[in-house]
Order: structure tokens, then C-alpha cells, then sequence
């Protein structure tokens, strides 16, 4: 239920018959709900990749215990994907781009995968907002950023992503965001449910989202 799959739930039309990868799929539990879904909205195959050998053991056993038949696991490095060109309708990116060493050399390998006029969901967090102020606090302070023990946390900004998905060969259909957030000392930052609702917010969301079609 976290705010970047939620938009994820949201967004996808039914996959019926297509061939998608979800890059960074973590313990699995997203794959599972997209791989359990009503036939019509079932993608035809599903790979559930992930970096660590270790999130995708817990990946398949989690899609096992779900029923699941349709989801392949492999353990897979964005970097470098090991399948070739034009492989997928579709490829789905939450919140990974920004935990490795080359966002920019991602998003072409995503790009290079995807078939032409396929389409990438991709979400990450943008710092174009107070949580960014808060970063630069901190390190003007001497203090890291650090996110649940993450080795790298690229500091993103929505427009400079948008401006990289772009170059990376993708058409921007669509961007979104969820999470308005006031960073507070010794406690977990204050959210706006409301600022959601409020016409172009999503603008300084913390959560994007951008839905992207490879040029043909």
C-alpha cells in the first residue's frame, strides 16, 4: 500500500497478452498483486527481477505461497540487463533508478529492452520540495541522507528526470505524484493528505510518476 504502487494500481491499463518486466521487484509482494490479477488485466508473463539474489529467493517464495504461475524471477542488474533488445511491452521501475550508480544509463537500458511504442512506468522520489531543503540541511550540517541502509540515494528532481527520460528515447504520456511532507526533527515527516488533491501539486510531490512510450 505504499504511495508509489498505489499510483501504480491506479495507472495500469489491463496487460492482458503482454510481456512485462518489473526491474527491481524487490520482496515481490507487487508482482504477486499484478500476477494474481482478473485475466483481462493479467499480464501474459511477467519477470519480477531484482539485484540482490537474496530479494528475489524471497520474491519467489512469496509469489509461491500467492499461487502465482505466471511470474519468472531472475536476478538481474539494471546496468546491464542480460535480455535483448525489444524484449518487453512493457517495463515497470519503482523506486529503484535512484539507488543505482548511473540513473541516466538506467533509463537506457530500460529503453533498450522495451519494444518500440512500449511503455515504462516509472516511479522514484523527487526532492523538488521541502524534503530537499531537508537534504541540503543536512549536509550543511555534516549529517548523511541515508534511506533504509541504502548504499546510493541519488538526489532527484522531477524535471531533471523528465528531462532524462526524454533523452533516453521516451515520449512522456503522463506524470503524477503523491506525498506532501514536512520534515520534522526526531520524528517521521508531517504529511498533506490534502495537498494531494490540489491542481498541479504533484508538481512538488515527493512520489512521482511518469508513464513514458519508447519512440517508434
Amino acid at each position: 500500500d505504499s504511495p508509489w504502487h498505489r499510483m501504480l494500481k491506479e495507472t495500469l491499463p489491463p496487460l492482458a497478452g503482454k510481456r512485462v518486466l518489473e526491474i527491481g521487484c524487490g520482496r515481490g509482494g507487487f508482482a504477486a498483486w499484478l500476477g494474481t490479477q482478473p485475466e483481462e488485466r493479467r499480464p501474459a508473463n511477467l519477470v519480477a527481477s531484482d539485484f540482490s539474489p537474496e530479494a528475489v529467493r524471497m520474491a519467489r517464495e512469496f509469489g509461491q505461497s500467492k499461487g502465482v504461475k505466471n511470474v519468472t524471477y531472475a536476478v538481474g542488474d539494471l546496468m546491464q540487463l542480460e535480455w535483448p533488445e525489444a524484449s518487453f511491452d512493457a517495463v515497470i521501475s519503482s523506486e529503484t533508478i535512484e539507488h543505482v550508480p548511473e540513473p541516466c544509463r538506467a533509463l537506457a537500458e530500460l529503453a533498450r529492452v522495451l519494444k518500440p511504442g512500449g511503455t515504462l512506468y516509472l516511479t522514484f522520489p523527487s526532492y523538488f520540495n521541502l524534503m530537499g531543503l531537508y537534504r541540503i540541511y543536512l549536509k550543511l550540517a555534516g549529517r548523511p541522507f541515508t534511506e533504509e541502509g541504502q548504499p546510493i540515494n541519488h538526489c532527484l528532481l522531477l524535471p531533471r528526470v523528465r528531462f532524462w527520460v526524454g533523452r533516453a528515447g521516451f515520449h512522456i504520456l503522463l506524470t503524477g505524484g503523491l506525498g506532501h511532507y514536512l520534515p520534522w526533527p526526531r520524528r517521521a515527516p508531517i504529511r498533506f493528505p490534502f495537498a494531494d488533491r490540489v491542481p498541479l501539486a504533484w508538481i512538488f510531490a515527493h512520489h512521482s510518476l511518469l508513464v513514458a512510450e519508447r519512440k517508434r
